[in-house]
């Protein structure tokens, strides 16, 4: 269990370290480079990256979007997608699956934004 621990955190730092390297040096997108795996805020000075899969997220829709609205108030469509495409089945898109756990409104930059249905 140890080993596997110290494997796992080191692991992280080296993966960590290479999506930092990454998205510091390259003409690609940010938001490519972490889409699924890394949620990063651009805001703060200097950029902060962390570790967030939606492996760790809860497989129930209400929690999972709740966990998702306390990482961030505000999503967009690209960002978001990633965490919630696990949830769509064939009778629930995921048109079908924003509409009932999101609200949208569309930002300052004209981009279509979710955020949460339920009062925090």
């Amino acid at each position: 269990p140890l080993f596997s621990l110290f494997r796992t955190k080191t692991l992280f730092y080296i993966l960590r370290t290479i999506i930092f390297s990454l998205w510091q040096y390259s003409k690609v997108s940010s938001a490519f480079l972490f889409q699924g795996f890394a949620l990063h805020d651009k805001t703060l000075r200097p950029p902060v990256i962390w570790y967030f899969t939606s492996e760790n997220l809860p497989f129930d829709p209400i929690i999972r979007f709740d966990e998702l609205f306390k990482q961030r108030a505000r999503w967009h469509l690209e960002d978001l997608s990633p965490y919630i495409n696990d949830l769509v089945t064939p009778n629930q898109t995921l048109e079908a699956m924003l509409l009932k756990y999101t609200r949208s409104s569309v930002d300052a930059d004209g981009r279509k934004t979710y955020n949460s249905r339920r009062a925090t």
